[in-house]
């Protein structure tokens, strides 16, 4: 019968021999249960704090980024705005180019450079990030309209739904990523179960690999929560598992099944066997001493 439950196991997981016996003895499944409880419950502190500091840009910066935004209507596929053109919209502090306006055919693509920058020509959308340009031609069908007042109230509703609208996102790659690493530290484990000869199955190593990640996740999310990120960290937090993994193998114990209540099956006489010879049967004589 489980000892521990896996809210427990949250704190419990970073100090606690007697968790990791009660993983490998009590507990069913690989961990995955437990991986979900865990990053469930760091990632909602993350997207906690980058809602408010988002929030706080929308409301502070971001208003004056876009002062100066132009209104703009697309018809069928075909850009127009009032505002002299090109027009070239900087940010208020660096003075940099993010975004151009040419319907007019004097620009038709993007300085040269490495800074994500958009253009929007009459039919086309070309915008860059830091790895490649893309060019997308507007569709025939398309109708829009912007101004700088349509993209605060935009940029206000995304603030209000921010962690909401990232929090599964995060979560469905996040557990992905942990469900192969923790493949890996349960491979790690196998050469720890040769060491100690411990004899524990392949699921067993995946259950305590699985709560062997608690500390590695933990000092993740304080990383996140500070924005500070050590060098080698990624290194380091493999050997920090690798260590956990090792002393939760050492610590853990083989599932024993308890003996069974009731009797060994016995199976019924079978009813068409043949019937045993009533008699030995016939030996002849030994032959007579010469």
């Amino acid at each position: 019968m489980r000892r521990y439950s896996r809210i427990r196991a949250l704190v419990l997981s970073l100090f606690s021999p007697d968790l990791y016996r009660d993983v490998a003895a009590n507990w069913r499944g690989v961990g995955f249960l437990y991986l979900l409880l865990i990053l469930t419950l760091t990632w909602i502190s993350v997207l906690y704090k980058w809602q408010v500091g988002f929030r706080e840009y929308v409301q502070t910066e971001f208003p004056s980024t876009i002062q100066d935004f132009p209104a703009i209507t697309i018809t069928k596929g075909v850009v127009s705005s009032p505002a002299p053109q090109p027009y070239y919209l900087r940010e208020p502090d660096s003075g940099k180019t993010f975004f151009i306006l040419d319907t007019t055919g004097q620009v038709t693509q993007l300085p040269p450079g490495n800074e994500p920058m958009i253009l929007l020509t009459k039919t086309e959308l070309i915008y860059r990030n830091q790895r490649e340009t893309e060019i997308v031609e507007l569709p025939k069908d398309f109708d829009f309209y912007i101004d700088r007042a349509k993209l605060q109230r935009g940029a206000d509703w995304i603030a209000g739904k921010f962690a909401f609208l990232l929090f599964l996102p995060c979560l469905i790659f996040s557990f992905i990523g942990r469900i192969f690493t923790t493949l890996i530290y349960a491979i790690v484990g196998l050469i720890f179960n040769a060491i100690y000869q411990k004899n524990l199955t392949f699921g067993t190593l995946m259950r305590l690999a699985a709560v062997s990640t608690s500390a590695v996740i933990y000092i993740d999310t304080v990383f996140d929560l500070t924005g500070r990120h050590p060098p080698y960290w990624s290194l380091l937090g493999f050997a920090l598992t690798c260590v956990y993994v090792s002393m939760a193998v050492r610590w853990a114990e083989p599932r024993v099944l308890p003996p069974s209540p009731y009797p060994p099956m016995q199976y019924p006489p079978n009813p068409y066997a043949a019937p045993p010879p009533p008699y030995p049967p016939h030996q002849p004589p030994p032959p007579p001493a010469v």
